[in-house]
């Protein structure tokens, strides 16, 4: 028999969980897309042209790159993210700062929206260019959630959370954007490794179901919805009733599709918006689990809707809390 004593290493190996194996051995690679277009916007392109960009590919967000030189034909310059709330932030800086009069102030929309869409996308997105997290294909799932997602690495105060994060090939082309859904979802196919602990965890126990959520009328306009949500960094916020009981989610996915011409559109109430922008709501059941659900069946109930939080209610419908996937990440990394 052997008296070998097991190194350091290898005793560090056994230490592993089975999740922490999980995020540290899987690469950005094997959580990729595969071959898959990836729509980006040229830093001089303006407001109108990015809108419109996002509308035609029925998409929320593109990265913004400086095109690759003629000297230099191998990669191109990431500047960083650009979404509608992004350009809505700016039309709403515009016309706060023009409208005289406080009770009137969104009509000004009407007014300040078309010479607002001729300014550069290049100017809506900050001045942290450098700050901008870079993911590689080579890099780990474990720091692509922690360093770019939660914003756990060097930057954690330089940059608020991302949702989806450009991935570029060792010569520096982008060749895949990951948002934090498709890392769920591969967290999902991957349970097992979860562990049990974590898997029946409730969204109580979490403290998921005592927060303060955000909440608007179905009555209420708009544009001061989305201004509200776009100052408080809120991503989506729960539309409920007269008694505030829950009805449905409005959030940045319900601005799909919007365009320059739509812009007067927000000044309708949250209900008509909905309507005429042809969504349709989803079941209340599909995106509100109740304060005993587990990690598990939230986790499974986030993928099988393809939705990016759930609500928690009580008995009385009324909402308690919510889950988002940016709460399911953080989950997982404290676990492993």
């Amino acid at each position: 028999m052997s008296s070998e004593k097991p190194s350091a290493k290898r005793k560090a190996e056994d230490a592993e969980t089975p999740l922490r194996r999980l995020l540290v051995s899987t690469t950005l690679a094997d959580v990729q897309h595969g071959r898959r277009r990836v729509v980006s916007i040229n830093h001089n392109a303006t407001a109108d042209d990015a809108l419109h960009e996002l509308a035609k590919e029925h998409i929320l967000s593109a990265p913004v790159v400086l095109a690759a030189s003629i000297e230099d034909q191998e990669s191109d310059t990431y500047m960083g993210i650009i979404d509608i709330s992004a350009i809505l932030k700016g039309l709403f800086e515009d016309v706060l700062s023009k409208a005289s009069e406080k009770a009137f102030r969104w009509e000004a929309l009407k007014e300040s929206a078309q010479p607002f869409f001729d300014r550069k996308v290049i100017t809506l997105l900050g001045n942290d260019v450098q700050l901008r997290y870079r993911g590689e294909t080579t890099q780990s799932l474990h720091d692509l959630i922690a360093d770019g997602f939660l914003g756990a690495g060097e930057h954690e105060q330089a940059h608020d959370l991302a949702h989806r994060i450009a991935i570029f090939t060792p010569t520096g082309r982008i060749n895949d954007v990951i948002s934090m859904s498709d890392v769920v979802l591969y967290l999902s196919k991957h349970k097992k490794s979860l562990g049990e602990k974590l898997l029946q965890t409730t969204a109580e126990e979490f403290g998921w179901a005592d927060r303060d959520v955000p909440t608007v009328s179905s009555k209420d306009i708009v544009a001061s919805v989305v201004h509200t949500m776009v100052d408080k960094k809120h991503a989506a916020v729960a539309v409920v009733d007269d008694d505030c009981k829950f009805r449905h989610n409005f959030s940045n996915s319900d601005l799909r599709g919007l365009t320059p011409k739509k812009v007067p559109m927000l000044l309708r109430s949250v209900e008509e918006f909905i309507h005429a922008m042809e969504r349709k709501h989803q079941h209340e059941a599909d995106i509100t689990c109740k304060p005993y659900a587990t990690f598990e069946s939230i986790l499974d109930r986030l993928v099988k809707q393809r939705v990016h939080r759930l609500y928690v209610v009580g008995d009385d419908k009324k909402v308690k809390g919510v889950v988002s996937l940016t709460d399911i990440l953080r989950a997982v990394v404290a676990a492993a």
